[in-house]
């Protein structure tokens, strides 16, 4: 297993020029089709969490598993 957040590379992208925009959403991408399980922690999600959750069921089909890790289980 291996975390991945993918916010955490826009550090090194300008997100106002779109160019920089498409490349952050093309990487998130990419890194779902490696992927056998996809972890979301928190309860709240951005627009871009649920579209990483929808590509992710799209790529895998009837094996994706998302897991959903509340807030209080993160307190824990």
């Amino acid at each position: 297993m291996i975390p991945i957040a993918p916010a955490m590379y826009s550090g090194a992208l300008n997100l106002s020029k779109p160019k920089d925009l498409h490349r952050m959403g093309e990487t998130r991408k990419c890194k779902l089709w490696n992927g056998s399980e996809l972890w979301v922690f928190g309860d709240r999600t951005t627009p871009e969490m649920r579209e990483e959750i929808r590509s992710f069921q799209a790529i895998n089909g009837a094996n994706a598993r998302v897991r959903y890790v509340s807030d209080a289980e993160l307190e824990r």
